[in-house]
């Protein structure tokens, strides 16, 4: 009994925890030979409006690219990077509704023949609440520095929280997840 207790617990962590991820997509050239890149260098993207958070973004991405090897370059990289930062607000609707019944109704009283029967109805309500929900995107593009062309792209998308270390640990998973399997092979 125990034993089952834990699988379902097991189970309902597993089908839960991924929906608390980012959402992230990849998209790459899959002719670019990416083992010639080694450096980079930063170019301007669509930063967000809030500095910090600008920073934040900065540095996770910094710190995947290192993780990689790649090594930040001052003066002629293999390829450039820039992200791009939006926020979309969403109204979501949720109904809760309550109650409706209709059946034979069987007690002491009056009724058919004077048995106590009868049919009885009720009602119920809804209530609808609306819920906004801000939606961050973070969009990575790297560009192969000589002729410009885009190499990689990572997009990441997840709610916005109103904690910024909640914001930064989301900005620290979804780089993490873009960054998993690059450079392509």
């Amino acid at each position: 009994m125990k034993c089952r207790i834990a699988r379902l617990i097991g189970l309902l962590l597993a089908l839960t925890l991924p929906a608390c991820a980012p959402k992230v997509t990849i998209d790459f050239d899959k002719e670019a030979d990416f083992s010639r890149y080694r450096t980079y260098a930063w170019e301007t993207g669509t930063p967000v409006k809030n500095d910090l958070m600008d920073r934040r973004i900065i540095k996770a991405i910094d710190d995947q690219l290192a993780t990689k090897g790649f090594q930040k370059a001052d003066a002629g990289p293999d390829m450039f990077v820039s992200y791009h930062g939006a926020l979309s607000e969403e109204i979501y609707y949720n109904t809760t509704s309550m109650g409706v019944g209709y059946g034979p109704a069987w007690g002491p009283g009056y009724g058919w023949y004077g048995r106590g029967g009868g049919w009885g109805m009720s009602s119920g309500t809804s209530v609808t609440t609306p819920n906004k929900v801000i939606t961050g995107t973070l969009i990575v593009d790297i560009y192969d520095a000589k002729n410009k062309h885009m190499i990689w792209r990572g997009t990441g998308s997840d709610t916005v929280s109103e904690n910024p270390e909640k914001n930064t640990e989301k900005i620290q998973e979804a780089t993490e997840a873009m960054f998993e399997k690059f450079p392509p092979k």
